[in-house]
């Protein structure tokens, strides 16, 4: 007997609604990243230890997503994951609690180099995205699917423990369902989601992998009036201080810098999405 009020992937206004909402979110994160002194402010405070490990391994755009869709909804971010993600890890999304949405690249990289998958910031959670390209955007002939998706995150305090007769027996250790784990177990409720290193270190490096993938070359180049400077035409990123500096100023100035690589990127590639999409109407 078929099931019944299954939404069909298949179904058109299911999808082109799917994609709206996609785009949507999209368009919110390139606002986000324009706001230059909000950009700033958040990762001058995320540098400064005030904000969680977990968090910083994701691309700018999502940490702007999620900033601001925690902000809206008064939560203070500590640690996010997948659905099945705080599952493993022995909780559950509280009834109710809606995920905040992300920006993820779907397809297969088309780029020399380009990956879609594996999240250096998060080793515990393989599916989630670095976003390298972003959207993924390619010299694609169908202008009318964006080469991206969005996907839930939830905050811990979202959540709440699983009870004793739902916690799965651990395959790590061999715990009995319900029992903690032994020590030492590597298992993904026990692992520590905090990287080695220091916070400023991490999220530095990380910002600054986002902005290579770009193919941008950071230079440090005292002599600026400004403390950062993008060279669009040189593919070039000159910053007063060291790209080898951990202190919160310096790491902003990364942040800065690749918000205005991505929004620009964002729009140049919005524009040959119109300028396909026209031209395919006109020749129709």
């Amino acid at each position: 007997m078929p099931r019944t009020n299954t939404r069909r992937r298949s179904d058109p206004e299911a999808a082109a609604e799917a994609r709206r909402r996609d785009e949507q979110i999209h368009d919110d994160s390139t606002r986000y990243l324009e706001n230059t002194d909000e950009v700033r402010r958040l990762i001058h405070q995320a540098a400064s230890g005030a904000m969680s490990y977990r968090i910083l391994g994701y691309s700018l755009r999502n940490q702007c997503l999620l900033h601001n869709q925690a902000a809206e909804r008064g939560i203070a971010l500590t640690d996010v994951d997948t659905f099945k993600g705080w599952l493993s890890r022995g909780r559950v999304p509280k009834t109710g609690e809606t995920g905040m949405r992300i920006v993820r690249p779907i397809g297969k990289p088309k780029r020399p180099g380009e990956t879609h998958q594996g999240d250096q910031g998060d080793p515990a959670n393989e599916d989630i995205p670095t976003d390298t390209g972003d959207d993924a955007e390619t010299d694609s002939a169908k202008p009318s699917r964006p080469k991206f998706r969005t996907d839930s995150r939830f905050d811990v305090s979202q959540t709440a423990p699983l009870p004793l007769d739902r916690q799965p027996a651990c395959g790590a250790c061999n715990a009995d369902a319900g029992e903690p784990c032994n020590v030492g177990c590597d298992c993904p409720a026990c692992q520590d989601p905090m990287p080695t290193g220091d916070a400023a270190e991490y999220l530095r490096d990380n910002l600054s992998a986002q902005i290579e993938r770009k193919g941008y070359a950071l230079v440090h180049f005292p002599a600026l009036t400004t403390a950062v400077r993008v060279d669009h035409d040189g593919n070039a990123v000159h910053v007063v201080q060291s790209p080898d500096s951990i202190a919160p100023e310096a790491i902003a100035d990364l942040a800065a810098a690749l918000a205005e690589i991505t929004a620009r990127a964002d729009h140049a590639a919005k524009a040959r999405r119109a300028a396909r999409k026209k031209g395919g109407r006109a020749t129709a």
